[in-house]
């Protein structure tokens, strides 16, 4: 058995000598005078032996079982020398070996991998931590949502906020770690929440530490209140700063930068004179099962109750005639040794290139921690002028443009009383014109917009080219040189031009999301024409630029998201004017759209299915992957564009055809094929994004000639027809009765889409009209009859399929799609 101190008892130790002293005086009555010299000479060797003993009176802390100064051989971590765990700082080290040897006591030992400490009773079939997910390589780390959590870093933060059952900060915490607010899969636990993951980590592992942690500085206090009374009638009272003697200094989590809050109990600060020993764990656990976890505190109480003074030497209470009280004289102290552990400060540098990664993080993400002053409410702007705005911006002056600026910038974010409210800007008279003119006159300075509305071969950049172009361009050995869009040196200190623009674009941008602004914006066809101008790019040599010569490519590419999103919120109420014939303006229009929206859909590597594109993310398998932003927010513009007929019929007279079959081609190729996609199309997200796919595929096909619809017929490596049908047949013979009918409007889609590439027929010429039916009243033939519909059997090869698609109830009550699904199986002969 270890003593106190780490040293192996022997016949010269303090306890022996304590006892020798009992033995030898309790047996005996001294006179006043004996007994106070005896007191003084007993303080002496005590304080002198505390100062000897390196690190004081340490019993073996609860966590790590050993006290700074005491020896490392009679740990039990020695007999299992362990590099890894040598590592560690020595507070968290402390902890994980309390912590193992906690759940040990309780029944349920932790993972010697998880804490570095051995232990022969775990039973990796029937731990109940099995579910835990241990960091490879890292002691004392667990994984959520691939971020590496700290446990000891956990318990001191928990801690700090007051503790497990006090703590209402579990967000904050949950970034501090890194981790996202809703997790990508849930744990192994049933959490979707990045919070509630690290709650119920700290719930199950360290809330029987923390509970242990506190009684045990409860307990401490006690003791340390009833030494006091015991003292209060011979000795000085305690003071704020000097405890009294035999009195452990307060217990705070080993290792932690900030400070916790105190205890529900006062304490009392260490003695200055005495030696201040790292404070142990002391007390008693939370249930009867962690009886036997601090067995050394029973000795640590054991030897402060044989040197407490009070307890060595019963004092005399009765004076005997003749004796003379002299007062003791002044000890003197022995100063006391310090053991000051000195541990370097590494600074971790996280660079790229010579840039500070992490550095630049944080300060990016600054402002939504609350590190910044949060900015201004709506009220507390007070009374703005508008005027004033517009005279600033038209005053092209940089200071007076800044203001009107930053502040536009501010007010079209906030939001009003009311849900789809915010800045009114139909109510501001000029200030929408005067920031279409800024934009024009910093972009093209006057230069009109040139348009050849006689174009047969259109240019499609797709955004991933335009997004290489820039990695390229930046990551070249020369991207320090001059380039398209930067600031003029000349100029001195002022903004680039760029930024101005981008700054306009991220206001219009932020008007068109109030929803009592839309149909204002969406009367502004110079918005459009604007935006769409701004959004293009040229090639020359290889190498695409920006229309605009005071715009660099990547400016290019904010702009034309920005676009896009604007164009989602006025898109519904765009109708091309003269269908029938469109004038410049409107087929400059028209093409400049199509360019936008195909741009974010063609590329082959990204127009894939469902399930590829899942995989192609390469974050691993959950049903909670979203479909792509960009492709969802461009096929959402174009579904609602080419609603109208009219806009039809203006894409039908000024989109090329191959880039009409390009479109086509990518928007079948994205549709769900096997059964992968299948069953990642189950969720609202998928569900929404292969219904307009159907819609634009509808579309497409609808203002098609018949010349193209003929080769997209007969084209066997798109497959139209296969694709098609085979999706009306997974949606409509789904397992699940009571979700068929999510899926109707994808069904019903298709098969007119079928419908329209049999009939092959011109959409917009107006047909001439059908004499009626002959009767003769003969039963041959009613004017009320309905004539078969029949077609070119483009479906006669699918009989089966076709039979099973029928037979269904919600088809057999549909009777336009059941009549369209039969003609698609008959065939028509000539008489």
């Amino acid at each position: 058995m270890m003593s106190q101190n780490g040293q192996a008892p022997n016949g010269h130790g303090p306890g022996r000598n304590n006892q020798a002293f009992a033995d030898s005086n309790f047996g005996f009555n001294l006179d006043s005078s004996s007994a106070a010299k005896q007191m003084a000479a007993l303080n002496a060797v005590g304080n002198a032996r505390m100062a000897n003993n390196r690190g004081g009176t340490n019993s073996g802390s609860f966590l790590g079982g050993m006290g700074m100064g005491g020896d490392p051989q009679g740990h039990p971590m020695a007999q299992h020398p362990n590099t890894t765990m040598d590592s560690i700082p020595p507070p968290m080290r402390k902890f994980l070996i309390g912590l193992s040897n906690l759940w040990e006591k309780i029944g349920h030992p932790l993972p010697p991998q998880f804490t570095g400490v051995p232990s022969p009773r775990f039973d990796p079939s029937q731990t109940q931590w099995r579910n835990l997910d241990i960091s490879p390589g890292m002691i004392g780390h667990t994984r959520i949502a691939g971020q590496d959590v700290n446990v000891f870093k956990l318990w001191a933060t928990v801690m700090s906020a007051g503790g497990g059952q006090g703590c209402s900060s579990w967000d904050s915490i949950a970034d501090q770690f890194g981790l996202p607010e809703h997790l990508p899969q849930p744990t192994s636990a049933g959490q979707t929440i990045g919070a509630a993951a690290l709650q119920h980590i700290y719930s199950s592992m360290l809330m029987q530490f923390e509970l242990m942690f506190k009684n045990g500085a409860q307990e401490q206090q006690r003791k340390a209140q009833m030494a006091a009374k015991q003292l209060q009638g011979g000795g000085a009272p305690p003071t704020p700063n000097r405890p009294m003697p035999g009195q452990m200094p307060p217990m705070r989590p080993p290792g932690m930068s900030m400070g916790l809050p105190p205890m529900e109990n006062p304490s009392f600060p260490p003695n200055p004179d005495a030696l201040a020993p790292t404070p142990p764990f002391s007390g008693s656990g939370p249930s009867k099962g962690l009886d036997g976890v601090l067995d050394d505190s029973q000795g640590l109480k054991r030897k402060l109750d044989a040197d407490d003074p009070a307890k060595r030497v019963r004092p005399k209470l009765e004076h005997s005639e003749g004796t003379n009280l002299e007062p003791p004289k002044p000890m003197k102290s022995v100063p006391a040794r310090r053991k000051v552990e000195f541990v370097p400060l590494a600074r971790e540098v996280h660079s790229h290139g010579g840039r500070d990664l992490r550095g630049i993080h944080e300060a990016e993400i600054a402002p939504t921690h609350g590190r910044d002053p949060p900015l201004k409410e709506m009220g507390e702007w007070g009374a703005i002028e508008t005027d004033a705005l517009v005279l600033s911006i038209r005053s092209r002056v940089a200071t007076e443009m800044s203001y009107a600026l930053t502040t536009l910038a501010i007010l079209s974010t906030m939001k009003g009383q009311t849900p789809g409210s915010g800045f009114p800007i139909q109510q501001c008279g000029d200030l929408l014109e005067e920031l279409l003119d800024l934009v024009e006159e910093l972009a093209f300075g006057g230069v009109e917009d040139k348009f050849d509305p006689n174009i047969t071969e259109l240019q499609l950049p797709t955004y991933r080219q335009l997004t290489t172009a820039v990695h390229d361009g930046n990551a070249s050995p020369f991207s320090m040189s001059a380039q398209q869009g930067d600031a003029d040196p000349t100029r001195g200190i002022s903004q680039r031009p760029g930024n101005v623009i981008l700054l306009v674009i991220t206001i219009l941008r932020n008007f068109t999301t109030v929803q009592e602004n839309v149909d204002f914006m969406s009367n502004q066809y110079r918005l459009v024409d604007l935006a769409l101008r701004l959004s293009c790019v040229t090639c020359k040599d290889g190498r695409y630029a920006a229309t605009s010569p005071a715009l660099s490519l990547g400016d290019v590419i904010v702009i034309r998201r920005d676009t896009l999103t604007i164009l989602g919120g006025v898109v519904g109420k765009i109708h091309f004017s003269n269908p029938d014939a469109p004038d410049p303006g409107t087929t400059k229009t028209a093409v400049r759209l199509f360019q936008l929206i195909a741009s974010y859909l063609v590329d082959p590597a990204e127009a894939i299915s469902p399930f590829n594109f899942v995989s192609s993310t390469n974050l691993p398998p959950s049903p909670h992957h979203a479909p792509p932003q960009y492709a969802d927010q461009a096929l959402d513009v174009f579904t609602r564009l080419a609603q109208s007929d009219g806009n039809r019929q203006v894409f039908s007279k000024t989109i090329p055809h191959s880039a009409t079959k390009l479109l086509l081609t990518s928007f079948v190729r994205r549709l769900p094929f096997v059964d992968n996609d299948f069953s990642l199309v189950s969720r609202e997200s998928w569900i929404s994004y292969v219904e307009k796919l159907m819609m634009s595929i509808y579309s497409v096909v609808f203002f098609a000639p018949p010349e193209l619809k003929r080769q997209f017929k007969s084209d066997r490596q798109l497959g139209m027809k296969t694709v098609l049908m085979r999706t009306v047949h997974k949606f409509a013979m789904h397992g699940n009765t009571e979700v068929r009918h999510w899926f109707s409007a994808i069904t019903r889609r298709a098969i007119e889409t079928l419908k329209l590439l049999d009939d092959e027929t011109d959409m917009f010429e107006v047909a001439e009209s059908a004499p009626s039916t002959l009767s003769f009243g003969m039963g041959w033939s009613d004017a009320t009859d309905a004539d078969v519909e029949m077609g070119s059997g483009m479906l006669s090869t699918e009989g089966m399929k076709t039979m099973e698609i029928l037979m269904q109830r919600e088809v057999a009550q549909d009777a336009v799609m059941f009549n369209e699904l039969m003609s698609l199986t008959r065939v028509e002969c000539a008489s």
